[in-house]
């Protein structure tokens, strides 16, 4: 391991610090010393400490008292060092009854007086190299915690650590976002495979940075298709115009990139619709978030219904954001499985809450609304 390893050792005697040093120091290692147990708690408190080494008893000459049992307690008592392991010393005046003390207090190891020093080298470097282990390990378990939580939302991560299973929750206004790239396959059909989902992953890491930003959560790409949520797992009454800025964003975004000599030109459909949905997980193999209910399956129409470089949403969409955003009523159009419904193309945020060279883009008195609400 890179980083050094931070041994406090508490002695207010400073020849058997002395002795202490001789005996365990090592380049990897860096020794700190306390005089009392009370300097010892500021020192855990400003540094970084993996070991700690104590005597049981610790006579102090002046001042307040606090022996090796109370500073062991002490430092147990608080979960932010639950990784901090403690050595006690012992004597020969001291009982087995003061060592059982002591590793019911929570040390993990003790050591007799006068030291031996091939046993004390031998007994810190098996705590060193433990150390180094455990390190490793929460590195691993962070990695895995990241990996998972770009699969699942935290909440839903939460619920399988305790339970193994995660209930489907009822969410009564979610605001659902589609896109889809128009003539996808016929344009990819005769281009290197390769190549189709590097750009493919190009737009997409761009849309889950925007998804990211506006609170929502991505539920997940079928070939060309993007899928995100507003609302959950998370609820908050906000997410149609969450959605709503989102939508533009990746809109502005593609269309943008279609003088990309370097990208195919690929347009981009966008469909929103809010309504009630039931979101959560299904199954107890390969785990996947995911959303169900009418208002899914209309915004997927809603998109199917948009025309490239466009964001079609829905009426309980509109009623929700119309005070932000400039829209274009389409009237009733007709919708497989679902007869005519009314849609509206979302063109712009209006004037009084846009930036002023941007009107994608909200300016600070929208963006202060939207903190206050």
């Amino acid at each position: 391991m890179d980083k050094r390893y931070n041994i406090l050792i508490v002695e207010n005697d400073t020849h058997l610090m002395r002795i202490w040093e001789d005996i365990i120091s090592e380049p990897s290692r860096n020794i700190i010393h306390a005089a009392s147990g009370y300097e010892a708690l500021r020192k855990i408190i400003e540094e970084d400490i993996h070991l700690v080494i104590t005597d049981i008893d610790m006579p102090i000459k002046n001042g307040p008292q606090m022996n090796g049992l109370e500073l062991i307690k002490h430092i147990r008592s608080k979960s932010k060092y639950s990784s901090i392991s403690v050595i006690f010393t012992v004597d020969q005046n001291d009982s087995l009854g003061d060592i059982v003390k002591g590793l019911k207090r929570g040390a993990i190891d003790y050591l007799r007086e006068p030291l031996h020093p091939e046993i004390t080298r031998a007994k810190i470097a098996t705590h060193h190299k433990l150390h180094n282990k455990r390190t490793l390990l929460r590195l691993e378990r962070d990695k895995t915690e990241k990996l998972l939580k770009n699969i699942l939302p935290e909440q839903t991560i939460n619920e399988l650590k305790v339970s193994g299973k995660s209930t489907a929750r009822h969410y009564p206004m979610a605001t659902m976002l589609f896109t889809d790239f128009v003539n996808f396959t016929k344009s990819s059909e005769h281009r290197d495979p390769g190549l189709v989902v590097e750009q493919l992953n190009y737009y997409f890491s761009y849309f889950d940075d925007v998804i990211e930003e506006y609170f929502l959560e991505k539920i997940k790409t079928i070939g060309d298709s993007y899928m995100a949520a507003g609302g959950v797992p998370i609820r908050n009454k906000l997410n149609p115009v969450f959605c709503c800025l989102a939508a533009l964003k990746v809109r502005d975004f593609v269309s943008n990139e279609l003088l990309n000599p370097n990208l195919d030109p690929w347009e981009v459909r966008i469909g929103i619709n809010t309504g009630p949905i039931v979101a959560g997980v299904v199954g107890t193999m390969k785990y996947q978030y995911d959303v169900w209910g009418d208002t899914v399956n209309t915004a997927s129409r809603l998109e199917g219904a948009s025309i490239p470089g466009k964001i079609n949403i829905s009426k309980s969409t509109y009623d929700l954001v119309s005070e932000y955003f400039e829209c274009e009523d389409r009237g009733k159009i007709e919708v497989k499985s679902k007869g005519k419904i009314n849609m509206y193309y979302l063109n712009n945020i209006r004037s009084k809450y846009a930036e002023t060279n941007d009107s994608s883009a909200p300016n600070k008195k929208f963006l202060k609304l939207l903190t206050e609400n």
